[in-house]
């Protein structure tokens, strides 16, 4: 699927006026230290045994660790270059704590909202029993990223809208380009925007225009690139944000890597 067999190489250029919902399938030779783990998220490689992925892939709304992605148990990996999944066991969790706490408040509340990101870092690392093969490591940019900065963001998820789930045997890396964007373009549909952008990178997605891509559910986890660079990582994507019931997202959110160069240089 992923694979040019014709002697002329062609390189599409990622342009925002793709559809990621939108966006273009990755070449062969693009993003390669993005995988995807069966029946999870989209991860990438940041260490030699580590991933890379948000914490609401490992975490579920009561707080506790999903039974597919606790220790000791098998995950399967490949990015779109390889062609036969890999066994690994997972040996370690790092969640931030923000993340844990802002789903212990969410039940103390009963709130039946369960957009953990809005006031926490939705970010999470998994490392595993051996050295993650055939897959390069991706290194982290920890400079900030600022408003109309352009970035490309991507993952395996579904490609039409939240309800239309891609079938496993289908799905594919895509990736899009978008731009960070103000808080006031999304004050409206962010329950608090200032505390968001603490957290978060906000990029514009298919409902805000139709020139930009939005995630769906398989993109989490998924790294997000500057434009220009498809090997350093500034974000994790996490979660969407909607203005009406189509299905397609207004904006991204996108965990925010420069304010954790402590937290993460500590487990790398």
């Amino acid at each position: 699927m992923f694979y040019l067999l014709i002697c002329v190489l062609i390189i599409v250029p990622l342009s925002a006026n793709e559809k990621l919902i939108g966006g273009r399938p990755a070449l062969s030779t693009e993003f390669l230290s993005t995988v995807r783990i069966r029946n999870n998220c989209t991860a990438a490689k940041v260490g030699e045994n580590k991933l890379l992925l948000a914490a609401h892939c490992l975490v579920n709304e009561k707080n506790k660790i999903r039974l597919n992605m606790s220790i000791g148990k098998s995950i399967f990996i490949k990015n779109h270059y390889l062609k036969k999944w890999q066994e690994y066991k997972i040996s370690k969790h790092f969640i931030h704590n923000s993340f844990r706490r802002e789903v212990r408040r969410h039940i103390r509340r009963r709130d039946e909202r369960q957009n953990f990101a809005e006031k926490s870092f939705d970010i999470a690392l998994i490392e595993v029993d051996r050295a993650l093969e055939g897959i390069p490591t991706a290194p982290i940019d920890f400079s900030k990223v600022k408003p109309g900065d352009k970035l490309i963001i991507g993952g395996f998820g579904c490609e039409k809208n939240i309800f239309t789930p891609t079938p496993a045997r289908l799905k594919r890396l895509k990736m899009g380009l978008t731009v960070a964007i103000y808080k006031n373009k999304i004050y409206k549909y962010v329950i608090d925007a200032s505390s968001t952008l603490k957290y978060n990178i906000i990029t514009a997605a298919r409902n805000l225009s139709t020139t930009y891509p939005g995630l769906c559910p398989g993109d989490s986890g998924g790294p997000v690139y500057r434009f220009g660079n498809d090997k350093s990582i500034v974000g994790v994507n996490s979660y969407y944000v909607f203005k009406n019931n189509t299905g397609v997202p207004y904006a991204n959110l996108h965990t925010r890597l420069s304010a954790l160069k402590i937290w993460l240089n500590g487990i790398l």
